[in-house]
C-alpha cells in the first residue's frame, strides 16, 4: 500500500487488520513520552478509551484500540486469535468494532483483564485534556481521514508551541489549547 486510503474501504480494512500481526499503535498517535508509565500491571491487555470515566466498569468505557498494550502470555495469544477469527462473524467491520463487540466474551471465555487507559494521560481529540505535564500520547480520533487527522495534529503542535513560547499565555497559565479546524 503505498497511498492514504479511504476510510472503511476494502483496502483500509486490510490495513487495520493487517495492524494486529505487526503492531499495536495507530500511526495517527502522538507520544509525547513513555506511554508504559501508567499501564496498569496486573492487566492483560490495556487499551484507549475516546471518553474514560473511573466510575465505570472498565468494559463499559468506550474502548479504541488506537493504542494497546498486551502482555504476552498464553491468555493473550489466544485473545488475539479469538479477536482475528471473530473478523469473520462481523463482515466488513473494522478491527476496532469487532473488538468492542467481543470484549464480554475475551473476558468471559479467556478470562482475560481488559483495562482501558485514562485520557488524562491517554488522550485523544474526542476526550483531551489540557495539562501538558501529564500527557503521554494523543489519538487523533474522532477524525475521518488523512487531512482532517493531520489539520487536527497541526493545531495540536501549534498549541504546543505556544505553551513553550515565552511570554505567551499558555507559559504564564501552564496549559495549552488545541486549535482544532472543522
Amino acid at each position: 500500500m503505498n497511498s492514504a486510503k479511504a476510510f472503511m474501504s476494502r483496502d483500509y480494512l486490510e490495513l487495520v487488520w493487517t495492524k494486529l500481526v505487526f503492531q499495536q499503535r495507530d500511526c495517527d498517535m502522538v507520544l509525547f513520552r513513555n506511554p508504559f508509565r501508567h499501564f496498569p500491571v496486573y492487566a492483560d491487555m490495556s487499551c484507549s478509551s475516546d471518553d474514560f470515566k473511573p466510575s465505570r466498569a472498565p468494559l463499559d468505557n468506550p474502548l479504541n484500540t488506537g493504542l494497546y498494550y498486551m502482555k504476552s502470555t498464553n491468555r493473550t495469544i489466544e485473545m488475539m486469535k479469538y479477536w482475528r477469527a471473530a473478523r469473520e462473524r462481523f463482515p466488513g467491520q473494522h478491527d476496532q468494532a469487532v473488538f468492542v463487540n467481543i470484549r464480554h466474551e475475551l473476558v468471559g471465555k479467556l478470562h482475560v483483564k481488559i483495562e482501558p487507559l485514562d485520557t488524562v494521560y491517554y488522550g485523544g481529540f474526542c476526550e483531551y485534556h489540557d495539562d501538558p505535564e501529564k500527557v503521554y500520547t494523543i489519538h487523533a480520533d474522532c477524525c475521518v481521514g488523512v487531512d482532517s487527522q493531520g489539520a487536527r495534529s497541526q493545531g495540536l503542535c501549534h498549541g504546543l508551541e505556544e505553551l513553550h513560547e515565552p511570554g505567551t499565555r499558555g507559559e504564564a497559565e501552564g496549559c495549552f489549547q488545541v486549535d482544532i479546524p472543522d
